[in-house]
């Protein structure tokens, strides 16, 4: 059911925390997602770093990290996990490019659930993991290659 994972790290300021992960801790940026998103990690663990939004708990306090799980179907997923006592806070939210589910583990540490759909298999960078934009745009699947610039259309 599960297919991949990563830690979200919510920050205050995007490229600040970008430059740390990968120019101070020789992290390789996998994937960006303009000014909202981006994964960093190695090959034993993805950071998603996510610009903190008005609605997200303050950068740095509790529930600044959170933990997302990718899935192939998320409406399977959160109905298995309804049935082994898992409650889910709010609806399913769908957006053009992800479908995503919040909850939390017995001591209230913030998880989700999340499917990628096609549409979010663009980006700047290559994608190892899927994992969130603002709780609202975008997400990379599985391993993908960098996006090429289109050529523009000769007059």
């Amino acid at each position: 059911m599960l297919k991949a994972g990563n830690v979200t790290v919510a920050v205050n300021d995007f490229e600040r925390a970008l430059d740390f992960y990968t120019k101070t801790l020789g992290l390789q940026l996998k994937y960006r997602l303009q000014n909202h998103w981006a994964e960093v990690g190695t090959e034993g663990v993805t950071i998603g770093i996510h610009q903190r939004t008005p609605e997200m708990p303050p950068a740095g306090g509790p529930g600044s990290f959170s933990v997302g799980f990718i899935v192939d179907a998320i409406e399977p997923a959160v109905a298995r996990l309804k049935e082994r006592g898992v409650a889910f806070h709010g609806p399913v939210t769908d957006t053009d490019f992800v479908k995503m589910a919040f909850f939390g583990d017995p001591d209230g540490n913030p998880h989700y659930l999340c499917q990628v759909k096609p549409a979010a298999m663009g980006g700047e960078c290559g994608a190892e993991g899927a994992h969130e934009k603002a709780h609202a745009e975008a997400k990379p699947a599985k391993k993908a290659k960098a996006a090429k610039p289109k050529a523009k259309a000769k007059k």
